[in-house]
């Protein structure tokens, strides 16, 4: 099955990743070297161009068209 093209960023990709593994905001951006607040922006970000509300949808619709 063709997948279509992510329409996140690598950025906003790994960051969803990231919550795919478990890990909270707080935790994110520790691994990545960032503030919470930059973490909180690509997330916002990711949820819209995805049109999802929340975490559990944004890793659902990303595992389920293959961007993870």
């Amino acid at each position: 099955r063709g997948t279509a093209e992510s329409p996140l960023t690598e950025r906003e990709t790994s960051m969803v990743q990231q919550l795919a593994a478990g890990k909270v905001y707080k935790q994110i951006a520790a691994d990545l070297h960032v503030a919470v607040s930059t973490v909180r922006t690509h997330l916002s970000n990711a949820y819209r161009k995805l049109g999802v509300a929340d975490r559990a949808q944004a890793v659902l619709l990303a595992t389920a068209n293959g961007w993870l």
